[in-house]
């Protein structure tokens, strides 16, 4: 088992964006996009939740057997397979950790909210209810609608701490006072704590790679290509008056998006940083660090025989944050951005493969 670093369980993007539900290519919400009923090989559209730290915590716990070559599976770790993680102890614990962390989350805004949908509190749809085998033999069957309240009948617990670890923060509000730190002249930017809830953004594509990536274990790049007249309607999004009353809404959110990944390395985990100077030591610059990647249940992604399988998986990294720096200490060249892939496990020789790395703006 690896050590888990601080930025692989760091809670801060899932817990302060205050929309449940959010939409393909662009932020993807605390709990992800809607979808039918998704399992095994459907790996797109995953929550923050559910991207950190829930994938990179298998990912890390379980890892590869050292000196062997982690595209094999039978040198996995429990963790590191979605059929095997069951098995091993720590899972119950890290799932514990996980529905608590959708606890904090609800409880720590008032205005974080389940989604009302029958479809989901009421689903599976168009198949069988969940089971829960019972120690006298019997079935118990459930929905979502039936897991929501910690201490009703049937469940009967609480979590012993939900506090807030962030202190009632909320995405926009951060954001906002970070512009009005950067921007001369752009005192009280950030208002009153406020809500991410909002409508339904607009997500367009700005641009993407020449050709697909193939990872190893050393660190390697490739270059986002934008045309000008595109990449400035982020870089117009900026401007003061567009943003600084409270009424308007805030610059272009971006995201990047790496698609189509495929591999048969469970255990894989690597950095994304963005906007690297030429020759940089990432380390060095941790404010270009996208986030970080895990291919929990790539290999199913992967493979054709499954049902939706063969396309592999979409990660979506918000690079907002990044974006406002590089944009605002005027080195933000959005038609040529370098994104670098950085291993933290072992990759394997030829082991991953990205179809394209794109990036979006979403618009409020």
């Amino acid at each position: 088992m690896a050590v888990i670093r601080p930025q692989d369980v760091d809670t801060k993007t899932a817990l302060t964006d205050g929309q449940f539900e959010g939409v393909t290519n662009g932020s993807p919400g605390f709990g992800g996009v809607r979808t039918p009923f998704q399992h095994d090989a459907d790996r797109d559209h995953e929550g923050w939740l559910e991207q950190v730290p829930h994938d990179v915590v298998h990912g890390r716990v379980g890892g590869s057997q050292a000196g062997q070559d982690p595209n094999d599976w039978r040198f996995a770790g429990l963790m590191s397979m979605p059929e095997t993680a069951g098995l091993d102890p720590i899972f119950w614990l890290h799932h514990a950790n996980i529905d608590r962390l959708w606890e904090v989350w609800r409880k720590r805004d008032a205005r974080h909210k389940n989604p009302t949908l029958s479809s989901w509190l009421n689903g599976p749809a168009g198949r069988h209810k969940f089971i829960l085998p019972q120690p006298d033999g019997t079935r118990k069957r459930f929905a979502p609608k039936d897991m929501l309240d910690t201490t009703a009948p049937g469940l009967n617990y609480v979590y012993e701490d939900t506090s807030d670890p962030f202190a009632g923060q909320q995405r926009l509000g951060l954001r906002l006072r970070t512009l009005s730190a950067m921007i001369p002249g752009a005192q009280g930017v950030a208002g009153p704590e406020v809500s991410s809830v909002a409508k339904k953004p607009i997500v367009e594509l700005l641009g993407a790679n020449a050709k697909a990536v193939t990872l190893s274990n050393a660190p390697t790049s490739t270059t986002i290509k934008v045309d000008k007249p595109t990449a400035r309607k982020v870089t117009n999004s900026f401007k003061l008056n567009e943003f600084a009353a409270r009424s308007v809404p805030e610059p272009d959110r971006v995201f990047l998006n790496l698609e189509n990944i495929t591999s048969d390395n469970n255990a894989a985990v690597f950095d994304v940083y963005v906007g690297l100077p030429e020759g940089a030591d990432p380390a060095a610059h941790p404010d270009n660090r996208a986030g970080v990647v895990s291919l929990f249940g790539a290999r199913a992604a992967t493979n054709m025989a499954k049902p939706h399988g063969g396309s592999g998986m979409t990660k979506v990294l918000e690079i907002t944050d990044t974006i406002d720096r590089l944009h605002l200490s005027g080195n933000a060249d959005l038609s040529n951005l370098s994104v670098l892939f950085v291993p933290v496990s072992s990759v394997g020789a030829g082991g991953v493969s990205i179809k394209r790395v794109s990036i979006y703006r979403q618009s409020s």
